[in-house]
């Protein structure tokens, strides 16, 4: 329970929803102050409708268009918003308004006669950040930083400092930055904001996962979800469950991230859609084709036809899911079109990679392998990695090969550690006949490197396990056995 005001504001700051719901409900509203009734109508705007935040502000005849415009603003309401700002509302409220209808260089305006803090650093780096002058978002973010006092806030920016990094391509500090932001979480006045702490355990699990950090992404992502898990009406349950399901998938446990993704019902466009875009993959592992035909759709329908980087993943998951269903949908030329639209050069790479790692190909493996290596992006170098390790070991470069699949990181995902320790094994055997032996590990969720792990341990019954590979897994265990010289017939 909020002891102050002040920390009554907070909670709203940081959408504290179940925080308000439990203090809103120990008062009868009816005898509040004008300021809780305040705060009371903003939580109603964002957390319930705008509309029954209007009936409040009449109820209680509270004459205040800054109220009125908030409310419509927390409610997600930007246009109606707009067009009520007049001069007697706050300048950061404008602004935020302007950022939420993409009109960056009017919130820019709004902010340039305001005093330089650290809040005037964090607003004019958003508006850099949308404006894509990111060396100037990200100057006004390390000012901000500098001079926050406020632990939450300067938690808030940090995360957004995080996402900037990234699209500057400047992993290796947004790493650094990554690593301070999990310190600031851990200290105790956290623990007065747990939907704030949540939200940016989410953001900071995102990156990690996207740079290839798999357990560590996981980490952060479990801490977010059991905080707003015994929270539904909270304002990210919804989106940490997402990100749940897309990151244990990554690591094996595709079955449970289906279910995760069906107990969902997310009432946001952008949160169907990647609801049913994750649906689809998924569904494509499991060669579940009618499943996936249900969930494209339904992809398709709540995709937002103006933004590229929809569009271009999109694309991207309906060739992916057609390698795993093995069934042919020629779209390359469309996503290749679309990268070079919109100059998305690391989707461009991620679909190279993504398309040769599940088709052991080897187009082009040294160029992406540099990208991805320049721009500290390590999920696909460590595919590359793999996939150059194969390319030396197919040459019979095995000394090359071994130097390779050394240089592939302790924190890659699952299945690549398990594919890079039997590909090991094969190097090893070339360079040291005599002396290399397998030693069976612990099975896998994967079954295609289960089968090989039975091929290496002579099992009984091996024709069996073959017969239950899906036909992709089929085709990836028969070009592998090729590449290493598995003797799959015997």
């Amino acid at each position: 329970m909020p002891s102050t005001k002040s920390s009554l504001h907070s909670l709203l700051k940081h959408k504290e929803i179940e925080k308000l719901n439990q203090y809103f409900l120990g008062i009868n509203i009816n005898d509040a102050s004008t300021e809780e009734k305040e705060v009371f109508i903003k939580h109603t705007a964002l957390s319930n409708s705008v509309e029954l935040a209007l009936i409040y502000i009449d109820k209680w005849n509270l004459k205040n268009n800054q109220l009125k415009v908030e409310s419509y603003y927390l409610a997600g309401k930007y246009l109606e918003a707009e067009r009520l700002i007049s001069d007697d509302i706050s300048p950061y409220l404008i602004a935020d308004i302007y950022l939420a209808v993409e009109k960056y260089q009017n919130a820019i305006k709004v902010l340039q006669d305001l005093n330089i803090d650290e809040n005037w650093f964090y607003y004019m780096g958003r508006c850099y950040s949308h404006l894509n002058e990111l060396t100037k978002a990200q100057e006004c973010l390390k000012n901000a930083i500098e001079l926050s006092k406020n632990i939450q806030f300067k938690g808030l920016i940090y995360s957004n400092q995080i996402v900037l990094l990234s699209r500057m391509q400047k992993n290796k500090e947004a790493l650094k930055a990554s690593q301070k932001l999990q310190h600031i979480l851990k200290q105790e006045s956290f623990k007065n904001f747990p939907e704030l702490k949540a939200k940016l355990l989410i953001n900071n699990g995102l990156f990690l996962g996207n740079a290839g950090y798999s357990s560590n992404a996981i980490k952060n992502i479990i801490k977010a979800k059991i905080i707003l898990n015994n929270s539904s009406n909270a304002f990210d349950f919804i989106r940490v469950n997402l990100t749940y399901a897309y990151n244990i998938a990554e690591i094996g446990y595709t079955a449970k991230a289906i279910a995760t993704l069906l107990e969902l019902n997310p009432t946001k466009s952008f949160q169907n859609f990647d609801k049913n875009r994750y649906l689809m993959k998924f569904y494509a592992r499991f060669n579940d084709y009618d499943n996936f035909i249900i969930a494209k759709e339904k992809a398709q329908k709540y995709q937002d036809k103006s933004d590229p980087f929809d569009m271009i993943h999109f694309a991207i998951d309906t060739k992916i899911s057609s390698i795993y269903l093995d069934k042919e949908i020629n779209n390359d030329e469309l996503i290749n079109e679309l990268c070079h639209k919109y100059q998305d050069e690391e989707s461009f790479f991620y679909f190279q990679n993504h398309k040769n790692f599940l088709t052991l190909q080897f187009t082009e493996v040294e160029t992406s392998l540099n990208y991805h290596l320049k721009k500290s992006l390590y999920k696909e170098l460590n595919q590359d990695r793999i996939l150059k390790t194969l390319f030396l070991y197919k040459n019979e470069m095995f000394r090359e090969a071994h130097d390779e699949i050394n240089r592939i990181s302790h924190h890659a995902n699952n299945y690549v550690l398990a594919l890079a320790k039997i590909i090991t094994f094969f190097i090893n055997k070339k360079l040291n006949p005599v002396s290399t032996t397998w030693s069976s590990p612990k099975l896998t969720k994967f079954q295609d490197i289960n089968f090989i792990y039975k091929y290496l341990n002579n099992a009984d019954n091996l024709a069996t396990y073959y017969n239950s590979l899906t036909p992709f897994q089929l085709k990836f265990v028969t070009r592998l056995s090729q590449i290493l010289g598995m003797n799959l017939e015997q």
